[in-house]
């Protein structure tokens, strides 16, 4: 799926589906990953158990969930 978009395409893919999915409640961050060939958009939230509902993959794009809080150190 991902392995067929190009890195700039799946940047701008990513940029495209971030402003909306920042917005969600308990979304924390999101960037753009890789897993051998296939680029991937992972999405953090502070809790697995409280996540929204993500689409499975984003314009051709895999959508990966990770749990994960940011605060500053």
């Amino acid at each position: 799926m991902g392995a067929l978009v190009t890195e700039e395409q799946a940047l701008q893919i990513k940029a495209r589906f971030e402003t909306g999915v920042l917005a969600l409640p308990g979304v924390t961050g999101v960037d753009l990953g890789q897993h051998a060939a296939e680029f991937v958009i992972r999405v953090y939230v502070a809790s697995l158990a409280a996540a929204p509902a993500l689409p499975a993959s984003v314009e051709g794009v895999r959508v990966e969930v990770i749990e994960r809080r940011f605060g500053l150190q």
